[in-house]
């Protein structure tokens, strides 16, 4: 009987585009798994997860002129200063393995996000949110 409510249950749950293609992936059928998340994204072109997976499977392959075209979409749909079109070009970049250009997109990526909150731990600790008898010495000379 129990088995027979699961099964009833299992029934009922549909996979995400993202789900499906991860699925299609695993059995060696990525093809596949691009075209579903092409046609997703031709319906639903702000599916970020989507986008992100096309990317990174177009990576894989080595198409990397398809996954920078996907990166400029990407970032056109998210919002300005968003680490995540350069942090994906990263990841596009190491599964074509080209690490040197993988490193410099997540440089970029990372690397204004690190700013900004280096910018923030130093305004917390100028308007003593963030109490300074905390940091070492030289760590306080540095701030001020």
């Amino acid at each position: 009987m129990r088995w027979l409510v699961l099964l009833a249950l299992s029934s009922c749950v549909t996979l995400s585009p993202v789900d499906q293609a991860l699925s299609l992936s695993r059995q060696e059928r990525r093809s596949e798994a691009e075209q579903l998340l092409k046609k997703d994204l031709a319906e639903h072109p702000d599916d970020i997860p989507a986008r992100k997976l096309l990317i990174r499977f177009y990576g894989f392959d080595g198409d990397l002129g398809a996954a920078q075209a996907q990166v400029d979409e990407l970032r056109a749909r998210v919002k300005s200063g968003d680490p995540s079109p350069e942090i994906e070009l990263g990841h596009a970049y190491e599964l074509a393995h080209k690490f040197d250009e993988a490193l410099a997109a997540y440089a970029l990526g990372y690397g204004d996000q690190v700013e900004k909150d280096y910018r923030s731990f130093r305004e917390a600790v100028r308007s003593g949110r963030l109490p300074s008898e905390n940091l070492p010495s030289d760590m306080e000379t540095a701030i001020r």
